[in-house]
């Protein structure tokens, strides 16, 4: 699809062309309790983005959140969050699985925490590969079903344990929405694979809202399991809280 894209020559090292932090570790330089530094991109069209590479030449590992939003006035929205590790020392492409919205979008934020690399060392980014879509739906052939749950109270959802026990992998969308009249967001998205013929317990990393939800949609990618095979969920969990943000783990 459309893409939007920067990149260099996917050697290792220290690079002059290379986005580079101002400081190899923020914390050293200011009060802020959150030691990191961004780099902002702008393509020329907007997409309903797919994927992100991040292609990393120096000290990888540092990428602890990606953002977007749907103009430039709008807040920011994450794409991705995750902790930030000290990676291998080789040239490496960071692509991870992010959240899809219903907007399109020409505006990404990269967070790096910029104390990850250690002292004395700096993390580099060499560019960036955006690939999305111009059009939210398509007339491809997408075979799934679904389920729908309600649960008693609402809660600002921090993990969903899906209990699979019978042909597992079959799971590709997991939804969320504020009210039953409002649209479904995405929770979690990734491809359906074919899991082992075992009892499953698949708790994906899921994108974290502003408001609290007590509905959820499972979508099934029905044709996964194979000729003559059935997909089965046993059970769901749900953990949350019931305010925004508290102290408990």
């Amino acid at each position: 699809g459309p893409e939007g894209y920067a990149l260099i020559d996917s050697v290792y090292g220290d690079s002059a062309t290379a986005w580079s932090p101002k400081y190899k570790c923020w914390k050293e330089h200011n009060n802020e309790s959150i030691p990191y530094e961004f780099l902002e991109i702008e393509i020329e069209n907007e997409v309903y983005i797919k994927t992100i590479e991040i292609y990393e030449n120096y000290y990888p590992g540092a990428v602890s959140q990606i953002l977007t939003r749907s103009d430039k006035d709008s807040d920011w929205e994450s794409l991705y969050s995750g902790d930030a590790t000290r990676g291998e020392a080789k040239y490496t492409v960071f692509s991870p699985s992010i959240c899809e919205f219903t907007y399109p979008s020409k505006y990404i934020k990269i967070i790096s925490d910029t104390c990850n690399a250690g002292e004395g060392t700096w993390n580099e980014i060499d560019g960036v590969k955006i690939t999305g879509t111009e059009k939210e739906h398509n007339n491809e052939s997408i075979p799934y079903e679904f389920l729908e749950i309600e649960i008693e109270n609402e809660v600002y959802i921090k993990t969903i344990e899906i209990y699979e026990n019978y042909y597992p992998g079959a799971v590709s969308q997991i939804l969320t929405r504020s009210d039953k009249d409002s649209d479904w967001e995405s929770l979690y998205s990734g491809d359906a694979t074919r899991g082992e013929a075992k009892y499953t317990v698949f708790s994906p990393s899921i994108c974290e809202f502003t408001y609290p939800s007590k509905y959820i949609k499972i979508i099934s990618d029905t044709c996964n399991a194979g000729e003559g095979t059935w997909n089965e969920i046993d059970g769901v969990k749900i953990t949350g809280t019931e305010k925004e943000h508290n102290n408990e783990s």
